[in-house]
C-alpha cells in the first residue's frame, strides 16, 4: 500500500506540474479492493491540496501549458449502477438472523475524525418533486477531529429508515454493520480548513461514498456533502421520516432524458450554494460549533456522475470555489459546449465509464475549452461505480 500511494503522488505531482493527461492501469483484481478508494482519495486530496494553494497564493502561472486530452481506444458502456449492487448482493448472507460485519478502507490520513448530520430548509424555495412544502436537505459535515474530544462513539454508515430502503432495493433480509471508521460528533481540530464540497450521483446518496470523504477528511479537509432530495433514492429526515425519490432505486432508476437532467444539474447547484452559504455563516457566527474552522479562501468541489456535472456547473458560476473535479460524469446542455473555465479543473474518468465515450461526450468541449491548469486523469479496468463504496464493500 505505501509503494503504490508513494507511485501515485509521484505520479499525480508530476500531471500536475505538467498539465497532461494520465492513463494508469492498476493492480490485479484481488488487490484492488484495499487500494483503490485510498488512491482514488489521494488523488483527489492532492489536486484540491495543489490547486487551493495555488488559488490563494495566486500563483497559477506555474500551471499554465496547455493540457492534452486523449482519448481512450478502449470500448465499453458506462458501467450499471445494477452490477454494483449486484456485487454487494453477493456477499451478504441470506439468512435474517446472521449479520455481516464490513468495514470502509483504512484511511491513508493521520487523523482521526467525526462526522454531524443535519437538517437544512431553505425557505426560499419550494419543495419540487411533487412534494409540498419548503426545500429540505439533509447535509453531514466531515472533519478532523481535535484531539481529547472525548470518547468515540462509531458513526453510522446510514440512519435506520434509508439503510432498510437500501436493503429492500437488494432484496435482502439481513442485517448489515458497516464501520465507517469514523466517530460521531466531537471537536473539529483548531484551525481554519481547506473545505471540499461532495455532490452524489444520480439516484445514489451521500452515504455510499463513505470511504472517498472520509480519507479525505482524515488528510486535513472538511468534506461536505449532501443528499439531493427527491433525487436521491431516499432521504432520511429527524424523527425518522424517509422521502422517497421520485426516480427510483439505484436498482431500477428510471429513464431520463437530456432536458430534465439539465433541471437537476440547476436545482443540486442551488443545493450546493446554499448549503455553502449556512456553512460559511456558521464559521463566522460566534460560538457556533464550527466558529473559525473554515478557509473562505480554500474552497472546491467534486462530485461522481450527475454530481460531478453538479460540481462542474458550480465551479463555473460560485466564485467562492477556487476549483472543481468532475468524477465520470457527462455534462449536459448547451453551457459545456461555450463556457470557458478560469479555475483549475480535473475530469478524473473510469475506462469502462466516461472514458469509453469521452470523444462524444459534452465534457470533452468543455475540457477542451477550460483554461490551463487543469487535469484529466482516467483509470484503466474501472466502471462507472468504482468511484463508490459498492467495489470496496464488496
Amino acid at each position: 500500500m505505501t509503494t503504490i500511494i508513494t507511485l501515485m503522488t509521484t505520479a499525480l505531482l508530476g500531471v500536475i506540474a505538467a498539465g497532461t493527461y494520465l492513463h494508469f492501469r492498476p493492480l490485479a483484481a484481488d488487490r484492488a479492493r484495499r487500494w483503490f478508494m485510498p488512491t482514488i482519495a489521494l488523488n483527489i486530496a492532492l489536486f484540491f491540496g495543489a490547486q487551493l494553494v495555488i488559488a490563494v497564493l495566486g500563483i497559477n502561472e506555474a500551471l499554465a501549458e496547455p493540457a492534452r486530452l486523449r482519448s481512450t481506444t478502449r470500448t465499453g458502456a458506462f458501467g450499471s449502477t445494477r452490477s454494483g449492487f449486484a456485487l454487494l448482493a453477493a456477499v451478504v448472507p441470506a439468512r435474517a438472523d446472521e449479520t455481516l460485519n464490513l468495514e470502509i478502507p483504512p484511511l491513508t490520513g493521520k487523523l482521526k475524525i467525526g462526522t454531524r448530520s443535519f437538517e437544512l430548509i431553505d425557505r426560499s424555495r419550494p419543495a419540487g418533486f411533487e412534494m409540498t412544502g419548503k426545500r429540505r436537505l439533509m447535509v453531514q459535515v466531515t472533519y478532523p477531529r481535535k484531539r481529547g474530544a472525548g470518547a468515540c462513539r462509531k458513526a453510522p454508515y446510514l440512519p435506520p429508515g434509508t439503510a432498510g430502503r437500501l436493503l429492500s432495493y437488494l432484496n435482502l433480509d439481513a442485517t448489515v454493520d458497516i464501520d465507517t471508521r469514523a466517530c460521531l460528533g466531537g471537536a473539529v481540530t483548531r484551525k481554519a480548513l481547506p473545505l471540499i464540497i461532495f455532490s452524489h450521483a444520480y439516484t445514489a446518496d451521500r452515504a455510499v461514498y463513505t470511504s472517498l470523504i472520509n480519507d479525505l477528511a482524515s488528510r486535513g479537509y472538511m468534506v461536505a456533502s449532501i443528499d439531493h432530495t427527491g433525487d436521491a433514492f431516499a432521504v432520511e429526515f429527524p424523527g425518522g421520516k424517509v422521502v422517497d425519490g421520485i426516480y427510483g432505486s439505484p436498482l431500477s432508476s428510471k429513464p431520463i432524458k437530456e432536458p430534465e437532467l439539465v433541471r437537476l444539474v440547476n436545482v443540486r447547484t442551488r443545493d450546493v450554494r446554499f448549503f455553502t452559504n449556512w456553512l460559511l455563516k456558521q464559521n463566522r457566527t460566534k460560538r457556533a460549533w464550527l466558529k473559525g474552522r473554515i478557509d473562505p479562501r480554500r474552497i472546491g468541489i467534486f462530485g461522481h456522475s450527475l454530481g460531478g456535472a453538479t460540481a462542474t456547473r458550480v465551479g463555473l458560476v460560485d466564485r467562492r470555489f477556487k476549483a472543481s473535479a468532475d468524477v465520470d460524469g457527462s455534462l449536459f446542455g448547451n453551457w459545456p459546449l461555450t463556457a470557458r473555465s478560469d479555475k483549475p479543473f480535473l475530469l478524473l474518468m473510469a475506462d469502462g465509464g466516461l472514458g469509453s465515450v469521452l470523444p462524444l461526450d459534452k465534457s470533452c468541449h468543455f475540457f477542451g475549452n477550460a483554461n490551463p491548469p487543469k487535469i484529466s486523469w482516467q483509470l484503466a479496468d474501472s466502471k462507472h461505480l468504482s468511484f463508490s463504496d459498492f467495489l470496496p464493500l464488496a
